[in-house]
């Protein structure tokens, strides 16, 4: 009798390990690096074309006197006689925002000479019929009608360092590694950068990314800026903060027409930072530059002879070469470099490797924490559409810079920096850390907490939780990669049925917004998984085929597994249009005394393939993923 109640113990103990095994599917993110070098990206690793403005120098520049300088070495390459050159300046300024701009009157230009005027205009004749010979738009970055005075901003130390950050759009950490590849070793070697791998992503596209990154808060606080096309001004930024009154500031995006504040928004009403990138771009488009001849409209590549991602990096280096040795918070942002198209971010090594070299050389880094980073991995088309491509969509790249001395007078930077580079952390932490360096209690604080089961901000100069969740981290649930999947088959009858549902939603807002795009149809499914709700992990045993144990069923410990409770993601096709969506749904099934079969849309489908002029028809941004204008279908 004993030896059978002990056999019956073991069979029910051995039973209940096999119930209350490690919820794999809800565990902490596993952090480990993606190949960059993954078989299924070969197709999409060729070589971009080279650009044809690869000029590296103006005709006109900046000593550190504040005085403009004829280049002679250009005047000469350019065939310009500096005698017989007439030349006038036109300051530029902001009209009503961000959206025009106001041309002061001609002045003579002398050189050397001063400039009295932040953004400016110069034109060059020759002789006495005044013929053009020179047109382009110029910045001093010695004289700025619109930043604070110069006596205000305090000098930098090591308990007051500068935080420069240089984001690129759409760079994974393994996109960086491909195509920056001297960059990056530059940063890792010369400059001892960690290389943080377990950096997420927090929303779809650039805007959600660098609201968290900027103001430490969810996107879904500002709909009036998101939505309603209000100013910006209100949102708490970084550079706002009271600890940076007496701190230069520098906020810098390239492409005008799709900037993060501005695309389908209404920007700024104000200039937001001391120094401010927008205006000097749209005056690129005011008018056509010209050296001796027209060099043709500019473009998002190139202003004339230069490369539009060159002289964005000019003006960072004229920030930092006006406040060397001053306190300063820079933001520094590239759409153009890294958006388009998978091959072009390798035109950005050499420019980029030229700035971390200049910087080192001709700055004081010994204050400086330098931090390259982006908002996510390339997402749009091509090797987006890869399994190892969408993984990079959620991997952007980031790497911080520490001076020595910060290291040494805080020891415990290092330990917490190399740590926290293998864990889940995301642009909420990189503004805390920004924001309690500007606050000088960065070094400062205690232990930091555990997971919590809310956004938790982490300062990462100390230690991330091993256990850190997406719900810890910020990460919204359609982008959180830290729950194992389960691969499900296309031809599912339940996995078909989610897709139709998803398709019958977007054709419901598609109505409800009284428009002209077509009704869509599904065309077909080409992957789907699910994660498998919590309360409900029972159905991966049935996938595992463990739940069948013999010993269970006989003493009844076993649960019964429905249809599959759980969060379906899948990819799909619809028609017209070819578009390629992934989409998300969580699906509860009809039990016994309950409701109908519950199924819920969780955020929207995301486009995975670009939608071009599909849906010119409509200015929603909602729609504009969505939409197929009937007016094409017609043509």
């Amino acid at each position: 009798m004993l030896l059978f109640v002990s056999v019956i113990s073991l069979v029910i103990l051995c039973g209940l390990w096999v119930v209350r095994r490690p919820r794999i599917l809800f565990k902490a993110c596993n952090i480990t690096a993606l190949d960059p070098w993954d078989e299924a990206l070969k197709p999409y690793l060729s070589p971009p074309e080279p650009l044809s403005c690869s000029e590296k120098y103006e005709l006109f520049y900046f000593q550190d006197d504040g005085n403009i300088h004829l280049n002679i070495s250009m005047a000469n390459k350019y065939g310009l006689d500096p005698e017989s050159m007439s030349c006038s300046h036109q300051i530029i300024g902001r009209l009503n925002g961000d959206m025009k701009l106001k041309f002061g009157p001609k002045s003579e230009l002398l050189f050397p000479g001063p400039v009295k005027g932040h953004i400016f205009r110069i034109t060059c004749s020759q002789g006495q019929v005044r013929k053009p010979l020179y047109d382009m738009t110029h910045f001093n970055p010695f004289w700025n009608e619109y930043s604070k005075q110069d006596a205000r901003v305090e000098a930098e130390s090591p308990d007051k360092p500068s935080v420069i950050v240089f984001g690129i759009d759409s760079v994974s950490r393994s996109h960086a590694i491909r195509n920056l590849p001297n960059s990056y070793e530059f940063l890792r070697k010369q400059l001892q950068s960690y290389d943080f791998i377990g950096y997420r992503k927090t929303g779809e596209n650039t805007f959600p990314n660098l609201v968290p990154l900027l103001t430490g808060k969810s996107p879904s606080r500002f709909p009036h800026v998101e939505h309603l096309k209000m100013f910006a001004d209100t949102m708490p930024f970084i550079w706002n903060e009271e600890a940076l009154g007496s701190v230069a500031t520098y906020f810098a995006e390239d492409r005008p027409d799709i900037s993060a504040f501005n695309y389908g928004k209404g920007g700024f009403n104000k200039v937001p930072t001391d120094f401010y990138f927008r205006p000097y771009t749209l005056a690129f488009y005011e008018f056509e530059p010209m050296i001796k001849k027209g060099l043709g409209k500019p473009n998002y590549d190139c202003y004339g002879n230069r490369n539009y991602f060159q002289i964005e990096i000019d003006y960072l280096k004229g920030f930092l070469r006006k406040y060397n040795h001053k306190r300063k918070f820079a933001f520094f942002w590239s759409n153009q470099v890294g958006h388009e198209a998978f091959t072009t971010l390798s035109r950005g090594d050499e420019p980029l490797l030229e700035f971390l070299q200049w910087m080192k050389s001709h700055t004081d880094m010994s204050n400086t924490i330098l931090i390259v980073l982006s908002d996510h991995g390339f997402r749009i088309g091509g090797a987006s559409l890869t399994h190892t491509g969408r993984a990079e969509n959620n991997n952007p790249w980031k790497m911080i810079h520490i001076p020595d001395n910060l290291k040494q007078l805080h020891p415990a930077v290092h330990s917490s920096l190399n740590q926290n580079s293998q864990r889940l952390v995301t642009h909420y932490d990189v503004y805390q850390t920004i924001y309690d360096l500007f606050q000088g209690n960065a070094f400062s604080k205690g232990n930091a907490p555990g997971t919590k089961k809310s956004l938790y901000r982490r300062n990462l100069f100390q230690k991330v939780p091993y256990d850190r969740t997406c719900v810890d981290a910020g990460i919204e649930d359609i982008f959180c990669t830290c729950k194992d999947k389960v691969i499900k088959s296309a031809r599912d009858p339940l996995i078909i049925r989610l897709t139709k549902f998803l398709v019958a939603n977007m054709n419901k807002l598609i109505s409800e917004s009284k428009n002209d795009c077509l009704t869509i149809r599904l065309l077909n499914i080409t992957e789907a998984s699910v994660v498998y709700s919590e309360k409900d992990d029972g159905n991966l045993h049935k996938e595992l085929d463990i739940h069948h144990n013999i010993f269970l069923k006989f003493f009844g410990l076993n649960r019964e597994v429905d249809a599959g409770t759980g969060r379906y993601t899948v990819l799909f096709f619809t028609d017209p249009g070819d578009a390629y969506f992934e989409g998300t749904v969580d699906y509860a099934p009809y039990m016994q005394g309950g409701d109908a079969d519950q199924m819920t849309v969780i955020g929207a489908p995301v486009r995975l393939n670009r939608y071009g002029r599909q849906s010119h028809c409509v200015d929603l941004t909602a729609l504009k993923p969505i939409c197929y204008c009937k007016d094409l279908l017609t043509r």
